[in-house]
């Protein structure tokens, strides 16, 4: 996780730090996060990828949690919660 983040954000990222969020995150990061949510919401949409249970807690209101933004149909589904709190541990841009 920490090479790949470096590998997206640059060599300064460090995994937990707080100041990662601050940081200016490469553009094509960005725009890569933007079109896998496209393709996943459309997806969802076509009936491609239906969604389920939040893995965590069996809630049926969910979110998709991309884990790796390269496979946009390769997602997780979590409830509101349980998706923020992925979000604040791994301290993710």
């Amino acid at each position: 996780y920490a090479r790949r983040m470096q590998k997206l954000t640059g060599e300064g990222y460090v995994v937990g730090n707080p100041e990662n969020r601050s940081k200016n995150v490469d553009k094509d990061f960005v725009a890569l996060k933007r079109n896998t949510r496209r393709t996943t919401r459309r997806a969802v949409a076509r009936g491609v990828l239906t969604k389920g249970l939040c893995q965590v807690c069996g809630c049926p209101d969910v979110e998709a949690h991309h884990p790796d933004y390269s496979k946009p149909l390769d997602v997780v589904w979590l409830c509101c919660k349980h998706h923020h709190e992925i979000h604040s541990s791994l301290h993710l841009p």
